[in-house]
C-alpha cells in the first residue's frame, strides 16, 4: 500500500514537537535515574565488601556465625553481648546489614520507576509512530523554509516582502558567518526577507516595545546543508537556543513571530 503523503504544515511541525519534547523530558529522567541505580549499585558493592571484610575476622567471622540464631547458639550471642569486642562487631555487622537492605529496596524503587518511564516511551512511539516516522521529512532545508514562509503568511506573502541586501558589515565578525548586524536604518520597510552572503535564507524583524527605540531581530537558516534556524540583533521575539533546531521547532516562538507579522504586534511588541 502507498503510504499517505503527509502535510506538512505548522501544526503538524507543533505536533512533532510536543512528542519530541515529551520523549526527551522522559529519555532525560530515564539518564538520570540510571545513574541514581549505578550509584546504587556502588554503594551496595562497598557495603558487601566492607561485611565481607567484618567477617573475615575472627571476632566478625564468629560474630556472623551466631548472629541471628535460635536456641543455644541464640543464648550463647546474647551472652557474648555483654564483651564490648564482640558487641562493637555485632553492632557493625547489623548496621552493614540494615544499610544493604536499604539499598536494595531502594534499587528496587529505582527498577519499578525505570519500569514506568520505558513503559511511557513505548506507548509514545507506540501512539505516534507515524507522526515520529515523518522527521526526515520535518528536517529538510526545503521543508523547514516553507514553514518560515508560512509564518509569512504564505508565498505569495513571502515574496511581496522586499529583499534586505546583506554585506560584511550585518555579520558579527570577519571570522563568523552569524547575521547579528542589521540596524534599524537598514531596514526600508518593518519586515523584510533576505539571503546572507552564503546563499542562506533569512526574515528581519524591525519592532520595538511600548515606548522604546527600534530594533532589529533576524531570523536565518543557520547552516548551509543543515534545516536549523536561528536568530541575531536584538530579542525581540525572546528565544531560548535555537528557533528551529534540525526540524524540531519551538511552538511558542514561532506563533509569537507569526502573530507579530500578520498583527503588527504581539504582547507588548509592536511592528515599527
Amino acid at each position: 500500500k502507498t503510504k499517505p503523503r503527509i502535510n506538512l504544515s505548522q501544526n503538524h511541525y507543533y505536533q512533532y514537537a510536543r512528542v519530541h519534547e515529551s520523549l526527551q523530558a522522559l529519555n532525560k529522567a530515564i539518564t538520570s535515574e540510571q545513574q541514581k541505580s549505578q550509584g546504587i549499585e556502588q554503594k551496595i558493592r562497598t557495603a558487601r565488601q566492607e561485611l565481607s571484610s567484618h567477617q573475615k575476622t575472627w571476632c566478625g567471622h564468629l560474630v556472623s556465625l551466631l548472629q541471628d540464631r535460635q536456641g543455644l547458639v541464640a543464648k550463647i550471642h546474647q551472652f557474648l553481648l555483654r564483651f564490648q569486642f564482640y558487641s562493637k562487631e555485632s553492632e557493625a555487622q547489623i548496621h552493614l546489614q540494615h544499610t544493604l537492605t536499604h539499598y536494595k529496596n531502594e534499587k528496587e524503587n529505582l527498577r519499578k520507576i525505570l519500569i514506568d518511564l520505558n513503559t511511557k516511551v513505548t506507548q509514545i512511539e507506540t501512539d505516534h509512530a507515524e507522526l515520529l516516522n515523518s522527521y526526515p521529512q520535518l528536517n529538510t532545508i526545503e521543508h523547514v523554509f516553507n514553514l518560515m514562509v508560512s509564518i509569512c503568511g504564505g508565498k505569495e506573502s513571502f515574496e511581496q516582502l522586499p529583499e534586505l541586501t546583506i554585506s560584511d558589515r550585518h555579520y558579527n565578525s570577519p571570522f563568523e558567518d552569524y547575521v547579528d548586524n542589521i540596524s534599524p536604518e537598514d531596514m526600508t520597510a518593518s519586515v523584510m526577507r533576505f539571503k546572507e552572503l552564503h546563499g542562506r535564507p533569512g526574515i528581519a524583524i524591525r519592532a520595538k516595545q511600548n515606548y522604546s527605540q527600534r530594533k532589529v531581530q533576524a531570523f536565518f537558516q543557520r547552516y548551509t546543508n543543515e534545516a536549523t534556524w536561528t536568530d541575531g540583533g536584538s530579542k525581540i521575539i525572546p528565544i531560548n537556543g535555537r528557533l528551529i533546531n534540525r526540524g524540531v521547532v519551538q511552538e511558542k516562538t514561532l506563533k509569537k513571530l507569526q502573530q507579530l507579522i500578520t498583527n503588527n504586534h504581539v504582547d507588548e511588541v509592536r511592528l515599527a
